[in-house]
C-alpha cells in the first residue's frame, strides 16, 4: 500500500475494486478479489478513525459474504453442467458402441427407381445407413467437444472429458471415412459401367434418348442423396453432364429439317394461351410437371412464329417463378452440406437459362440488323428484345444472389 494516502483511503480504494470484481457481467473475478482483501486486512490492525474502521469492516464482510455465496453458486452451476456433458458423453460413447441398432430408423433412397444402382442395392443401403449414423453421431462429437471448450470447469473435469473426446475420434472418423470412401468406389464404378455401356462409341446407343436422359437425371439426383466423397460427386456430375450434352447434339442429328407447315402436331396458338392461362393459374408447387409439358410442345413447335415467340415469353415468366420459388425455399433451409448442394445445382441451371437467354438476344438483334421485316414485325422483335434484356438483368441479379449465398455458406462441403 501507499504510505503517503491514508488508511482510511486505501481501505476505500481496496473496497471499490472489491466491489467491481463481483460485479462483472460475465463471471466474477475472485483473483482480484482476494488479493485486494489480503492487502487491507492488515490495515485494520492499524490505529485509524474507529468509526470509519467500524464501518469498512462490516463492508468487507459484507463483500466476503457475497463472495462466498458466488463462489457456491458458479460451482453448483458448474458442477451441473459437468454432470450434463458428461451424460452426453456417455450416451454418444453408448450410442457409437450400440450404432447397429439404429440402423432402422435410417431412411435411404429407394433404388428400385434406380435400374443401374438396384444390382447391389443391399450395398449401397448398408453402407448409406451406417454414414448417415455416423454423420449424426459426428455432429453430436463437434458440438460436445465445443461446449466443453467453452464451458468454466476444473482443469481436471476438462482434460478428462477432451481424453474421452479423442478416444472417440479415433474410432469414429477413421470408420467414417472408410465407409464414405467404400461407397464412393461403389457408385462410381457403376457410373463407369452406365458409361461404358451406353456412351462407349461415337455413334448413338440403341436405348431411347429420352429413357437415357431419365437414367442420369436419377443419377444426378441419388448423387447429392449418397454420402460421397467430394472428388466422386464433382466427377459424376461433370461426366453424366458431358453425356447429357452427347445426347442434345445426336438428337439435333437425328431430326430432320422440316417446314413449319409440316409439323403442325402441335397445338394452335389458342390452344396454347389457354394452358399458359391454365399453367398461370396453378399453385407454384403444381406447376413444375404442367410447365415440363408445355416446354416440350413449344420445341415440337420450332422454328416459332412471331406470335409463338410471345407465348414462350409468358412461359419463361412461369419458369423465373419457379427458380424463385425453389431460391427462396432453400434460403429458409438449415445451411446443411446438402442444402448447400441443392443451392449450387439452382445455381448451375440458371447459368444455363442466361446462355440460353443471351443466344435468343442475339438472334432477335440479328432479325433487326437485317431488313425484309414489315414495321409491324420489326416492332414485335424489337419488344421481344426488350424483353429478353430484362429477363437477363433478372437473372444477372438472381445468379449474383445464388453467388453470394454459396461465398457465404463456403465452409461447408461435401463428405468429409
Amino acid at each position: 500500500m501507499d504510505p503517503v494516502v491514508s488508511v482510511e483511503e486505501q481501505v476505500q480504494a481496496a473496497l471499490s475494486k472489491m466491489t467491481d470484481a463481483l460485479s462483472r457481467e460475465d463471471v466474477p473475478h475472485f483473483k482480484t478479489f482476494w488479493e485486494e482483501r489480503s492487502k487491507i486486512l492488515p490495515l485494520f490492525q492499524n490505529k485509524w478513525h474507529p468509526i470509519l474502521k467500524r464501518k469498512y469492516w462490516e463492508e468487507l464482510a459484507n463483500l466476503c459474504k457475497e463472495a462466498s455465496r458466488l463462489k457456491d453458486l458458479l460451482e453448483e452451476e458448474s458442477h451441473f453442467t459437468v454432470e450434463q456433458i458428461d451424460l452426453a458423453i456417455a450416451a454418444l460413447e453408448k450410442d457409437f458402441q450400440n450404432r447397429s441398432s439404429l440402423l432402422a430408423s435410417v431412411q435411404t433412397p429407394l433404388l428400385k427407381e434406380y435400374p443401374i444402382l438396384c444390382v447391389r442395392e443391399g450395398e449401397y443401403i448398408a453402407l448409406q445407413k451406417e454414414l448417415v449414423i455416423l454423420n449424426t453421431l459426428a455432429t453430436r462429437f463437434h458440438s460436445l467437444r465445443k461446449e466443453v471448450i467453452q464451458t468454466r470447469m476444473r482443469i481436471r473435469d476438462k482434460s478428462g472429458f477432451f481424453k474421452r473426446l479423442v478416444l472417440l475420434s479415433e474410432k469414429l472418423f477413421p470408420q467414417r471415412e472408410e465407409g464414405v470412401e467404400k461407397l464412393s468406389k461403389l457408385f462410381a464404378q457403376d457410373i463407369d459401367h452406365f458409361l461404358h455401356r451406353h456412351f462407349s462409341e461415337s455413334k448413338p446407343p440403341r436405348t431411347p434418348f429420352y429413357i437415357l436422359k431419365e437414367h442420369i437425371k436419377k443419377l444426378q439426383t441419388v448423387a447429392k442423396v449418397f454420402l460421397i466423397n467430394p472428388k466422386t460427386f464433382a466427377d459424376t456430375r461433370i461426366r453424366l453432364s458431358d453425356c447429357w450434352e452427347k445426347i442434345r447434339g445426336w438428337e439435333k442429328e437425328k431430326k430432320p429439317y422440316r417446314k413449319k407447315e409440316e409439323v403442325k402436331k402441335a397445338p394452335s396458338d389458342e390452344g396454347l394461351k389457354e394452358k399458359i392461362k391454365k399453367l398461370q393459374e396453378l399453385p407454384i408447387d403444381k406447376k413444375e410437371d404442367f410447365y415440363d409439358q408445355l416446354v416440350v410442345e413449344f420445341v415440337a413447335l420450332e422454328p416459332l412464329s412471331i406470335e409463338e415467340l410471345f407465348l414462350r415469353q409468358e412461359l419463361d415468366k412461369v419458369q423465373d417463378e419457379l427458380f424463385l420459388y425453389k431460391q427462396n425455399s432453400l434460403f429458409q433451409e438449415e445451411m446443411t452440406e446438402r442444402a448447400l448442394g441443392k443451392i449450387e445445382d439452382l445455381l448451375q441451371e440458371e447459368l444455363q437459362i442466361r446462355q440460353t437467354v443471351k443466344a435468343r438476344l442475339e438472334t432477335f438483334r440479328k432479325f433487326l440488323g437485317g431488313s425484309g421485316f414489315t414495321l409491324q414485325k420489326a416492332m414485335g422483335y424489337r419488344e421481344l428484345a426488350d424483353q429478353e434484356k430484362k429477363r437477363l438483368d433478372s437473372l444477372n441479379e438472381r445468379i449474383r444472389i445464388l453467388e453470394e449465398k454459396i461465398e457465404e455458406s463456403g465452409d461447408f462441403g461435401r463428405g468429409i
